[in-house]
């Protein structure tokens, strides 16, 4: 199920069309492992920088903690998304949906946008 998968694309008006397609591409364990290593790095260097300042620890302490949820999710993510295309059902302009910015996890449906006229869209199988 790696590479290019055919998709039904569903505008915000409620129009829809069948020639989208969503681009997975698979993550390697060592590259997620490297990925949720910094995360969790980051998470605790800052948490201990505000370790010793009174009442602004707690937040030191929240921020390790949110630091390492996305540690996590970065761990759980076998498959993300690395591009989205077709032809939208609003305008008909034909070419690449925007769906995020950085490694958005391989789970449908998938929210986009045609990158012409904006329209929020949703891909789905």
């Amino acid at each position: 199920m790696d590479g290019d998968i055919a998709v039904r694309v569903r505008a915000a008006n409620g129009a829809t069309r069948d020639d989208a397609w969503i681009r997975r591409q698979p993550v390697p364990l060592q590259r997620r492992l490297l990925g949720a290593g910094r995360f969790a790095l980051i998470g605790l260097a800052g948490g201990a920088a505000f370790i010793l300042v009174p009442l602004i620890h707690l937040l030191g302490i929240l921020f390790a903690l949110a630091m390492m949820g996305l540690a996590a999710a970065r761990l759980r993510a076998t498959a993300v998304v690395s591009g989205a295309g077709g032809t939208c059902p609003r305008c008909a302009h034909s070419g690449a949906f925007f769906v995020g910015v950085g490694r958005r996890r391989f789970r449908l449906p998938i929210k986009a946008a045609c990158e012409a006229c904006g329209v929020a869209l949703m891909l789905s199988l």
